[in-house]
């Protein structure tokens, strides 16, 4: 073999792993932060892969949610939503999720990112990375069910089922959670509501880093890391194989 074919052959090698292990760090997910010590507490914060029908009741949010983020880690798992049915059955995003105050619990996607340092950072108009990870680790794109003013609170009692957008970095402002939308009893996507609807957020109860609990080095150190290692084993092969031939 040539030495043009052989980096050549390098080459494609080296391109078709990285496509593979850049797919498989995609869809990996992370539910211990890195920048965190044994003892610290968080909460982690995901979008369903799936959409719901629109509800007057909390109740029926919480369990949509809860059985995505089971798949995540088994708990107690709320959704970031405000509901109202009447005057005396309403639900804000912020009690729901019991984020009322300024405890300064950080709060991560699904990635490792921090979306917010505690609770009055996450309702003060802005987050810091967008959550926009589903359970799985893969990205949505869609609208997400809300009915939430981005203080936290019921929107009003007129949009309660409005939406917010998740398109990369270009809504960590308030439309994060609030945007100019929304959705009605009407508005049914499909026979089942089970898809091409819109998606929830979902919340974890408070989690603790445990003192056994492993860092979970950064997709792209791993790729880079045995793409290096990779590229060694072949070089090393070549070379020996000229000495020989």
């Amino acid at each position: 073999m040539s030495e043009t074919a052989r980096q050549l052959l390098l080459f494609f090698l080296v391109v078709t792993l990285s496509i593979g292990l850049e797919e498989y760090a995609q869809g990996s997910i992370i539910t211990t932060p890195t920048d965190l010590s044994p003892g610290d507490e968080y909460r982690l914060v995901f979008v369903t892969s799936g959409s719901i029908r629109p509800s007057d009741f909390i109740e029926d949010y919480n369990n949509f949610v809860d059985g995505y983020g089971d798949t995540i880690l088994p708990g107690d798992w709320k959704a970031i939503a405000s509901t109202y049915h009447s005057d005396d059955v309403q639900m804000s995003a912020r009690d729901n999720t019991g984020t009322q105050g300024e405890a300064m619990i950080p709060i991560y996607n699904l990635i490792g990112e921090r979306v917010a340092d505690g609770y009055g950072d996450l309702w003060d108009g802005s987050i810091q990375s967008p959550i926009q990870y589903n359970e799985d680790g893969d990205k949505e794109i869609n609208a997400v069910l809300t009915g939430t003013h981005h203080t936290g609170i019921i929107w009003s009692a007129q949009y309660y089922t409005n939406f917010g957008y998740m398109f990369d970095d270009n809504y960590l402002d308030d439309k994060w959670i609030n945007f100019a939308d929304r959705y009605t009893h009407d508005d049914f996507w499909d026979d089942d509501g089970d898809t091409g609807g819109p998606k929830m957020y979902g919340m974890s109860e408070v989690l603790t880093v445990q003192e056994s609990s492993e860092v979970i080095p950064e997709p792209a150190s791993v790729i880079t890391w045995m793409l290096l290692g990779i590229v060694g084993c072949i070089s090393t092969w070549w070379n020996r194989r000229r000495k020989t031939s």
